[in-house]
């Protein structure tokens, strides 16, 4: 049985919002200021022609002196026109120069996009429109021509077959020998999802008419821990609702951690803070409260318990759960909230081990907060026509102009299997940064945006296209990126839920401490032998006279 990921309900709509129809194209670089982005529009209009998206499959085709202008999806076999794409594709942000335009990233997304100007179509299009659901006149739905589509659509666009060690032309010949013209919809959709779940790939996913989703991978070492518990109890029926009460109890750990058990934000975006236990501030016994030899004891116990997770350092907390909302200048203005609180401390616990992804830009800015120079974060490009790819696209980091939340701290960043798509992104940028500790276990490893598409039927796919890599060359498709520092137990574990504590924020407080706390600055005063002793005598003293 497949397990469904409840951790990604989000994924489908928000990972890689940066976005589903975003692959890469330009050779120029790219680099955002959240304060000084420049929003103007170049060229609103294209001359007549036929203009070619270069790495997509997408045509832009111009007449009437650029007053009609339609938008189709092209193969080699097929040729679908799709209007939809003018959500996506910005056209009046456009550079015409005689037979290339190039159309400009936006804050919504990272790529320049490059088109070449024709006079004739390249592909299937020369062949007129395929028929399909929104064509004029009487469409007779043919389950091979759309699985045909698909298949053709992957060979041309899919960027890790070679990584995945893959023959997609034999896999998918096995797969539509299962088919026929007269095969129903639930046989197409059991045979296109059975080859599909062969690439084990996040962003590879259909959704038919009836809005019945699938994603090609969705489960990771927690949620298949979590299920294998579900399966073995039988007082909750469903599987979302036993994930989300177990979840629930691993994150009210975290509040535990913090000053006062207090946290701060929430809204919007889900962006929260807090401070952990300082052990100047924690290390002292409260002898007003004392009334017997027991009291003492507890008091002392209960210093050295806060002592088990208190930090001679003033560390922070942050948790972005995802890079996407509807409110953009809420999020960014929760971020620098949280950062100009937590200005004055030394360390940053940055968490994402939940975040399913969402705006790439969004992450680059949020990676601003912490650089000092201009870095380059990562480059991208996308495949097309079965093994050409487009030239790379450096993306950079620009230091946020803001005194009050360029953050110059160390950042120990926690990321995990649950880390994906732009949150892979942003970890892959944060790791160019000198001061950024990466603790936890890999990312999922679905850094490529979403290529999606139509089948003539009106189903939509995904297919991973683009390729990100590291300064040094280094592509952690489908491996994730490493951490730094790998955590001792899975996410959530069985231990942890139990106990109310959570292992991983235990390690990064290590991280944090430097030198352990017993001898140091408040907490040495307090444990080190002669005042260890000197405190409980008088405080016994006490109680005698």
């Amino acid at each position: 049985m497949k397990i469904v990921n409840i951790f990604c309900t989000l994924a489908l709509v928000a990972t890689k919002a940066s976005n589903p129809w975003q692959v890469a194209a330009a050779a120029t670089g790219y680099s955002l200021r959240r304060r000084q982005q420049q929003e103007s529009k170049p060229v609103t209009t294209f001359p007549d022609g036929i203009w070619t998206v270069r790495g997509y499959g997408w045509v832009v085709n111009v007449t009437n002196n650029g007053t009609d202008v339609n938008l189709i999806e092209e193969t080699e076999i097929s040729c679908i026109p799709n209007n939809l794409l003018l959500h996506f594709l910005d056209l009046d942000r456009v550079l015409v120069d005689g037979e290339v335009a190039h159309m400009t990233a936006s804050a919504a997304i990272l790529t320049n996009f490059t088109l070449d100007r024709t006079d004739s179509y390249r592909g299937g299009c020369n062949n007129g429109i395929t028929p399909n659901v929104n064509s004029n006149g009487d469409y007779v739905e043919d389950p091979l021509l759309s699985f045909d589509i698909m298949v053709q659509t992957f060979a041309e666009h899919f960027a890790f077959f070679d990584i995945r060690n893959l023959n997609w032309t034999g896999l998918a010949a096995e797969a539509r020998a299962t088919l026929t013209s007269n095969s129903t919809e639930e046989e197409l959709w059991e045979a296109t999802t059975d080859l599909l779940e062969k690439l084990e790939d996040p962003h590879v996913s259909l959704v038919a008419a009836s809005g019945e989703a699938f994603r090609s991978k969705d489960s990771d070492e927690t949620t298949t821990m979590l299920y294998e518990e579900f399966e073995q109890q039988n007082e909750i029926e469903e599987f979302e609702d036993y994930i989300n009460s177990q979840i629930s109890k691993w994150r009210d750990a975290v509040a535990t951690y913090m000053v006062d058990g207090k946290m701060f934000g929430g809204e919007p975006g889900g962006i929260v803070w807090g401070r952990f236990q300082n052990c100047d501030d924690a290390a002292s016994v409260d002898f007003s409260r004392v009334d017997s030899l027991g009291d003492v004891i507890d008091e002392i116990d209960g210093a050295l318990d806060v002592l088990g997770y208190c930090t001679p350092k003033k560390v922070g907390y942050m948790e972005v759960p995802a890079f996407a909302t509807d409110d953009k200048a809420g999020f960014f203005g929760a971020i620098d909230s949280a950062l100009e609180d937590l200005s004055d401390t030394d360390t940053l616990v940055l968490d994402i081990r939940l975040n399913p992804g969402g705006f790439d830009p969004w992450g680059v800015l949020l990676a601003s907060n912490f650089a000092s120079t201009r870095t380059h974060a990562f480059s991208k490009r996308a495949r097309y026509d079965h093994d050409k790819f487009t030239s790379w696209q450096r993306v950079y980091i620009d230091p946020d102009d803001s005194p009050n939340t360029n953050y110059s701290g160390d950042i120990i960043l926690i990321t995990s299997g649950r880390t994906i798509s732009a949150a892979e992104t942003f970890t892959l940028a944060m790791s160019q940064l000198p001061h950024v500790t990466i603790l936890g276990r890999p990312t999922i490893g679905a850094f490529s945006d979403q290529l999606q598409k139509v089948m003539p039927n009106g189903w939509l796919f995904s297919v991973s296209n683009e390729e990100y890599a590291a300064p040094d060359g280094s592509i952690y498709e489908v491996v994730g990126y490493p951490p730094d520092v790998l955590t001792e137990t899975v996410l959530a574990s069985r231990a942890d839920r139990a106990n109310g504590t959570d292992s991983w924020l235990d390690q990064a407080l290590e991280m944090a401490k430097g030198p352990d706390p017993l001898f140091s600055s408040a907490a040495d005063a307090f444990c080190s032998g002669s005042a260890w002793a000197a405190t409980f005598a008088i405080a016994f003293v006490g109680l005698l006279i």
